[in-house]
């Protein structure tokens, strides 16, 4: 068994795979007739760093030529998720694998989580061998590898056999190497230099080598960037990716010839920003310094090394190369000499300089009452260069404001406070952000947001829970009942009880720190999909309502920065009768045989429905149609379902409030409602046919008597709990606080 650790998806999203170690693995058992089938098979695992890229998805698969992509996307032979800190699950490929392998990153939901956004560049791939992992060689997934991977396909054809293809990605990445790694190709081997420190780059020529690699990998990043940009981010990071493949492979040169606007990469590389930060490049060591905090890894500081990276020269009427802007006929002002080391990196000897760096980038303020003042949050910038920083201004927008004892000046190795409140005048979603000038490169932003809490209070509530009569652990069944108005003998069948019972509720502080006190937790778990079984985790339960013509319902919800979305994500509706009865019915569900209703929420991600990850709707059941959605729109809420324009995406790390309004239709007219609400504002207002009697056409079950008479208590991953995308690596977990049933308006 091949055990590969380390499998990280760094700043740049980088997926690295390293320290391999080598055991047996397979056998059998013998019976008194048949010998079971031994396979067997290389492991990968993933060890990953907290703060650099959560939730990726990863897969392998066989290379096959026969395919556009040169694989099969529809069966790979491995898949995994890295978790919340970058590693991902047990990837087995059988051992007897003889045609080469393609790993391939996918981090469009994944989080960088220096930056809190989406990675850079969200897909990355290579080929590699079993030949590989067993050779105790490093297996790893960059943008070298990716642009190098396209110019193998681009060099490719219909005749090109498997194994040719993959020495055509070999001779490939050592061309990317030398075309676009700014001058670190004779000291990097883009296939096996490491670009994290570990415990085995002991001496300072592999730690030169590393920071040679990082830095060139940062830089690449950084210029896919600029060239972004100059499209005028028509282009996306992919796009770039393959355009500089196409260029390089049409004439072996980078000359813009498949479109890309070269002359904005930039002739100072290292004055570049590593994407997502404000270190430059010619920095890195200040951020290999910072992983070590995260691997545990026990080296020599490297915050003072610096890269030697050249700009590449390219053909497009104009030589981009190095500069000498001090004139001390040096590319790098902060190079220094090479002092013995193979002249990779130097002791920054230039002329020191501040690095600003902030606590957080992110900061959020929960809801507070309008015209009252939040509690004091304080943000830390510190100068981790080695000059003093000085600080022209502190700016804030929004219902936000600052105070602070920085004084314009923070002496290298310091930091000051900057404190900020919220006092919102208004209600609803708040955001700002406060930004900080001065002489080091760039700006510091740090977003805020906050939610101005109208106060209203709905006086003809049917139901409220807030959970804070509840000692914190599990919920009780017991609780459940008494809070949720349900009684031990239900109202229709299938009206069961999922969750308190399989151990997979509890009541929780406040993950947020947001003011409040206890929360209702619910987790689902690692590997498997659905929401109502001891094995999935989850919750579903119904809470009882006295049946009426129309009802609002609230609630609120949470889910942490580090969350990752499943394909499909269910939460609480109005409904009238049960979830089977309402989405099933007496067959496979359709509308003319459904004897009940229902309107849940649902969240899904861009890959279900191409409306941009965590897309919220109304999912309901009525008269006309089955497992359809009302949209959530910010600009229309009565925009028909068609318009992605304007999509409410569910955000991470703050909580807000749902709101719904169903009515019941005048039987078989479309003039039932269902409206609803985030945070006070009204982002969809649809109408619905929930009911019908035998006359409407096409009908066969009648339900004319039916009226809105639960809660449906619903965390559930599906869709089909059974498609790997419902299925996480880790254990999840959503927070829900402050149920409430009115017969009147809740949050507006």
């Amino acid at each position: 068994m091949v055990i590969v650790m380390g499998l990280r998806l760094l700043f740049s999203t980088i997926i690295i795979i390293t320290s391999i170690v080598v055991a047996s693995c397979g056998g059998g058992s013998g019976g008194t007739t048949q010998t079971p089938t031994s396979v067997s098979t290389v492991t990968v695992l993933g060890s990953g760093i907290k703060g650099i890229l959560a939730n990726a998805r990863v897969s392998i698969y066989e290379l096959n030529v026969l395919f556009p992509l040169f694989y099969d996307p529809a069966n790979p032979i491995a898949e995994g998720t890295t978790d919340s800190i970058g590693s991902f699950a047990a990837l087995e490929i059988p051992m007897d694998t003889s045609n080469p392998l393609v790993l391939v990153v996918d981090g469009a939901d994944g989080m960088d989580l220096n930056s809190g956004q989406t990675p850079v560049i969200t897909s990355l791939v290579r080929t590699f061998t079993i030949q590989d992992a067993l050779a105790d060689s490093p297996i790893f997934a960059t943008p070298y590898t990716t642009i190098a991977y396209e110019v193998a396909k681009f060099s490719s054809t219909s005749r090109t056999s498997n194994v040719d293809f993959q020495n055509n990605f070999l001779s490939a990445v050592a061309d990317v190497g030398n075309a676009l790694g700014f001058g670190v190709s004779t000291s990097v081997d883009f296939l096996a230099t490491p670009a994290i420190l570990s415990d085995s780059t002991v001496d300072q020529a592999q730690q030169a080598a590393v920071i040679q690699h990082r830095a060139a990998i940062e830089a690449l990043a950084a210029v896919i960037v600029e060239l972004k940009a100059a499209s005028g981010n028509t282009l996306s990071a992919e796009d770039i990716l393959v355009m500089l493949a196409s260029d390089l492979s049409n004439d072996g040169v980078i000359d813009g010839d498949s479109g890309l606007n070269i002359s904005a990469i930039p002739s100072n590389i290292e004055n570049l920003n590593v994407p997502g930060t404000q270190i430059r490049v010619r920095d890195i060591g200040v951020i290999l310094d910072a992983d070590r905090e995260y691997t545990g890894v026990n080296a020599n500081s490297v915050s003072l090394f610096s890269p030697t990276l050249t700009a590449p020269t390219l053909l497009s009427g104009r030589n981009i190369g190095p500069t000498d802007d001090d004139n001390t006929g040096s590319l790098s002002d902060n190079v220094g000499s090479s002092g013995g080391n193979g002249g990779f990196i130097g002791t920054n000897t230039a002329t020191p300089e501040p690095v600003g760096s902030l606590s957080t980038r992110n900061i959020n303020f929960g809801n507070i009452s309008v015209g009252s003042v939040s509690n004091t949050v304080a943000l830390t910038l510190a100068n981790i260069g080695n000059a003093p920083l000085t600080i022209s201004n502190i700016t804030i927008s929004g219902q936000f404001s600052q105070t602070n004892n920085c004084n314009g000046y923070i002496v290298n190795g310091d930091s000051c406070i900057i404190s900020l409140i919220f006092t919102p005048v208004s209600s609803g979603n708040k955001s700002g952000n406060v930004i900080i000038n001065g002489d080091a490169a760039g700006a510091y932003t740090a977003s805020l947001l906050g939610v101005g809490d109208s106060g209203f209070v709905s006086v003809n509530r049917v139901l409220s829970v807030d959970f804070e009569r509840l000692a914190r652990g599990a919920y009780k069944e017991s609780d459940l009942r008494s809070d949720f108005l349900m009684p031990t003998a239900g109202r229709y069948r299938n009206e069961i009880v999922s969750g308190p019972n399989i151990g997979s509720v509890d009541i929780v502080a406040d993950p947020a720190n947001s003011g409040r006190g206890n929360v209702m937790r619910v987790r689902h778990n690692a590997g498997v999909g659905g929401g109502s079984t001891r094995r999935e985790g989850g919750m579903r339960w119904r809470g009882n309502l006295p049946p009426a013509d129309e009802y609002y319902f609230a609630y609120d919800i949470y889910v942490a920065n580090n969350w990752h979305e499943p394909h499909q994500f269910k939460m609480p509706g109005l409904i009238n009768g049960t979830m089977f009865e309402a989405s099933h019915g007496r067959e496979s569900p359709h509308q003319s045989t459904l004897p009940a209703f229902t309107a849940i929420m649902q969240i899904n991600r861009d890959d279900a429905f191409g409306r941009g990850n965590a897309a919220m709707g109304g999912y309901y059941y009525d008269k006309d149609r089955v497992q359809r959605f009302d949209w959530l729109n910010t600009v229309d809420p009565t925009a028909p379902t068609r318009v992605v324009s304007g999509q409410y995406l569910m955000p991470q790390g703050r909580w807000i409030k749902i709101e719904q309004y169903v009515k019941v239709n005048t039987v078989n007219l479309k003039d039932g409602i269902l409206r609803i609400w985030v945070d006070g504002v009204l982002l969809s207002d649809k109408k619905h046919r929930w009911r019908a009697d035998l006359r409407h056409p096409g009908n066969r079950v009648s339900n004319v008597n039916r009226r809105i008479d639960g809660i449906w208590l619903y965390s559930y991953y599906g869709g089909n709990p059974s498609d790997p995308r419902n299925r996480e690596h880790g254990d999840q977990h959503q927070y829900y606080d402050n149920f409430i049933v009115s017969n009147s308006p809740i949050t507006h």
